[in-house]
């Protein structure tokens, strides 16, 4: 537990000055480092292993001191049996030993700490399952791209990607031109290509681990917002500049259509 709140600590300050020079470096690089950089940490809060140097420095036991001999021997009595304060009563009943168990503050933090984390996985994978459920029953058929399926729905405000074992493409129905629809789905496709839905997964687990550290919430929120600004980035990197305005004014819809539905 110790190991966990030190490991949490330390990408907490990692993150803290990360996102500082991101106010420094966002108009001279593009947001693409900051996001893998975000998945290190994110990898890191997972390893329940503090780093420590390769070298240790080694202390020799010392030597247990042992009373001489003859101490022991003048202990033992002239007369008598030696054994006699030993002899137990046949009659005599055995003692019984009780353990109680005590429930320490270490044990108490580790069960909330587990209630926490099992709390953050078991809601977010429920809403998942909930999602997927219902946007499969009101939506209709677009087409097919390689082995996921896009579909339209009226129940959404912006287009996403979901699905682990068998991943959709979900598009608000009736916002998008059909050239817009393909430059949303070339975003949704690159999401996949890049394997973007199992670094939420990994950024969900760092985040039920460490629910207890609000800048790790802060860490994550940045980090799933820098993976969609290097997805546009990764999307229309060898695009034409007519292509990337007509892209701009897509985002800019789903935007507008955010606001328009709160």
């Amino acid at each position: 537990m110790t190991d966990m709140v030190i490991i949490s600590a330390q990408v907490a300050l990692m993150a803290i000055v990360l996102i500082i020079a991101s106010v420094l470096t966002d108009k001279k690089y593009r947001v693409g480092w900051r996001y893998y950089v975000f998945i290190l940490l994110a990898v890191r809060l997972l390893i329940p292993v503090r780093l420590t140097l390769p070298f240790t420095v080694v202390n020799l036991p010392k030597p247990l001191e042992m009373p001489p001999v003859m101490e022991y021997i003048e202990q033992v009595p002239e007369t008598g049996n030696v054994y006699e304060e030993f002899e137990v009563s046949q009659n005599s009943e055995p003692v019984q030993t009780v353990k109680k168990r005590v429930i320490t503050p270490t044990g108490v933090l580790y069960i909330i700490w587990l209630g926490g984390a099992a709390g953050i996985i078991i809601w977010n994978m429920g809403r998942f399952l909930y999602v997927l459920r219902r946007l499969k029953r009101n939506s209709v058929f677009l087409k097919k791209c390689r082995r996921i399926e896009v579909r339209l729905s009226d129940k959404i405000e912006s287009p996403f990607l979901i699905g682990y074992i068998k991943p959709y493409i979900f598009i608000p129905e009736g916002i998008y031109t059909d050239e817009e629809q393909e430059k949303v789905i070339l975003h949704e496709m690159t999401h996949y290509r890049r394997g973007d839905l199992w670094v939420k997964l990994l950024f969900l687990f760092a985040l039920a681990v460490h629910w207890f550290n609000p800048v790790i919430h802060i860490m994550i929120r940045r980090a799933v917002r820098d993976m969609e600004y290097s997805c546009d980035d990764a999307a229309i990197r060898e695009k034409d500049d007519e292509y990337r305005r007509e892209y701009c004014k897509g985002i800019l819809k789903t935007i507008k259509e955010r606001g328009r539905r709160k």
